[in-house]
């Protein structure tokens, strides 16, 4: 009885842990919504560019489409720390990233929204 008592403790921690997200990490819906668009730039850069304008590029449309969302790279890169120090969570957010890829690649939308509103 007591082994079954600490597993539910267990079990009750666990999730409560996991749905708190600290003050100034993205939250798990924004990430994924960022990670999608920064996956769709990076095709369309690698496609448009070559050598270092691809980098320079890559970087200056990240930090686009942070800014349109009101966020800096300090605020991204701090929750990509955060969430890749949880792997199975970052397993989780990347199989709906993919997936909305597919979506993308189904569509034909394999050019970010940031650059189409130019």
């Amino acid at each position: 009885m007591k082994n079954i008592s600490a597993c539910i403790v267990l079990l009750i921690l666990s999730f409560s842990c996991t749905q708190k997200v600290p003050k100034g990490v993205i939250s798990e819906n924004q990430m994924i919504d960022i990670l999608v668009d920064i996956h769709l730039a990076d095709a369309y850069i690698s496609q448009k560019f070559r050598g270092d304008s691809m980098y320079t590029e890559a970087q200056q449309l990240t930090i686009k489409l942070l800014n349109q969302r009101g966020l800096d790279t300090t605020a991204f890169f701090n929750s990509l720390e955060y969430y890749t120090s949880r792997p199975v969570q970052l397993d989780k957010m990347y199989e709906i990233v993919i997936e909305k890829l597919s979506e993308a690649q189904t569509k034909n939308l394999s050019t970010p929204q940031i650059l189409e509103e130019e």
